[in-house]
């Protein structure tokens, strides 16, 4: 079970998720911080702390998403639907 996002994660998270969908690539920090008018380096990095993304750091627009709390059962990184084990 994931951890509950704040309202200001959750608002990063949700852009994220629609610039990759409209644009296919992953929004760059500022992109983010002008978006959500605050900076967002500590959200991002609560956000990598409870397994919501995954970055990958000293590379420019390395955030893959692992869940995304609209869409709970598809794998945002590969579009497919999660399993049940």
């Amino acid at each position: 079970m994931l951890t509950p996002l704040s309202e200001r994660q959750g608002e990063v998270l949700r852009f994220i998720v629609a610039y990759r969908e409209r644009e296919s690539i992953a929004p760059t920090l500022r992109e983010i911080s002008e978006a959500v008018g605050v900076p967002v380096y500590y959200s991002l990095n609560a956000l990598e702390r409870k397994g919501y993304i995954v970055r990958q750091y000293r590379q420019p627009r390395a955030i893959t998403v692992l869940h995304n709390p609209d869409h709970p059962t598809v794998c945002p990184a590969c579009e497919r639907p999660f399993t049940e084990r």
